[in-house]
């Protein structure tokens, strides 16, 4: 791995240093800095935070409890992608809270929030338009955390937020160019789609419209022809 070099650490000063590895490296895999199926080591994140290797190898204990690295039979350690089976609880999982979220919760959006959503969804089509994918997918998070923190339920909101971190890493694996034509394609319209249904104050069809958006099935299909297309480029 490249670092930055001019980026230098001095956490011996801290009784926190343990917590700041484990959140830097968390924040280079859901960044996709760390790509997934990239081999790393503790030795060289000790270097790189300037510490022994005792409190690096308790930061990836911790990241390989929640499944974002993994160690195989030659004791190697790799950074991995989101799997199958716990993409799909997210998602069902996305798809209920946020959907009841909205059903319940829109008419009471005061103007001002909804005004904000507005230009936030004039901004995420700028991005569009300028095919700048980075920025539109970060407008993308900002927008559904900006609707949920309006939900007034402080549960749905944590832990709608910590799923759409790990479902950034799902998507983000599909491809070293991040995302495919047609998962843009979908993220545009279901954005717009769902601004609409907001500005009108329309509850129901906003809380279908979320269920779509958050439909594993489909997003699982397109990482098969993803897949697929790759096999091909092979032969």
């Amino acid at each position: 791995m490249h670092f930055p070099s001019d980026t230098k650490f001095n956490l011996r000063q801290t009784h926190t240093f343990v917590d700041f590895i484990y959140s830097h490296l968390k924040n280079l895999i859901l960044s996709r800095k760390l790509k997934s199926g990239q081999r790393i080591t503790v030795k060289e994140f000790a270097e790189y935070f300037n510490v022994s290797i005792t409190p690096v190898r308790e930061a990836f204990q911790r990241l390989m409890a929640e499944r974002l690295i993994s160690i195989n039979a030659r004791s190697e350690i790799r950074v991995i992608g989101l799997p199958a089976d716990e993409a799909r609880d997210i998602f069902e999982l996305n798809k209920a809270l946020d959907s009841y979220g909205i059903r319940k919760n829109l008419k009471k959006f005061p103007s001002a929030v909804i005004s904000e959503l507005k230009k936030m969804h004039e901004d995420f089509k700028k991005y569009y338009r300028e095919k700048n994918l980075k920025m539109m997918f970060k407008q993308s998070e900002k927008i559904h955390e900006r609707i949920w923190r309006e939900y007034n339920n402080r549960f749905i909101y944590q832990t709608l937020v910590r799923a759409n971190e790990k479902i950034s890493l799902f998507v983000g694996s599909f491809t070293e160019r991040y995302y495919h034509q047609a998962l843009i394609e979908k993220s545009y319209k279901d954005h717009c789609a769902l601004m609409e249904a907001i500005e009108k104050r329309n509850g129901k069809l906003a809380a279908k419209l979320l269920a779509k958006h958050w439909d594993y099935s489909a997003v699982q299909k397109q990482k098969k022809k993803e897949e697929g297309a790759k096999k091909l480029e092979k032969k």
